[in-house]
């Protein structure tokens, strides 16, 4: 997979975009199952107290979801 990015996309994946700009694309949460409850979580563990501070959720290709809050 080192060598041909197309072959390590397919294999290991790309990250989903799960929230952009304080809108949970809910959608996406069911199509990559990930539940309401383990996305606001993973909020709170981001240090993210509400869905309107989030720029953007990415669910990782390891199944970890990351979190960048707004800039103040």
């Amino acid at each position: 997979t080192s060598r041909n990015r197309k072959v390590e996309k397919f294999v290991e994946g790309a990250p989903v975009v799960l929230a952009r700009n304080g809108h949970v694309f809910e959608q996406v949460l069911r199509r990559e199952l990930v539940s309401l409850s383990d996305f606001d979580e993973s909020l709170r563990m981001n240090g993210v107290e509400d869905v309107s501070e989030v720029e953007l959720a990415l669910l990782e290709t390891n199944g970890s979801i990351s979190v960048v809050k707004k800039r103040d």
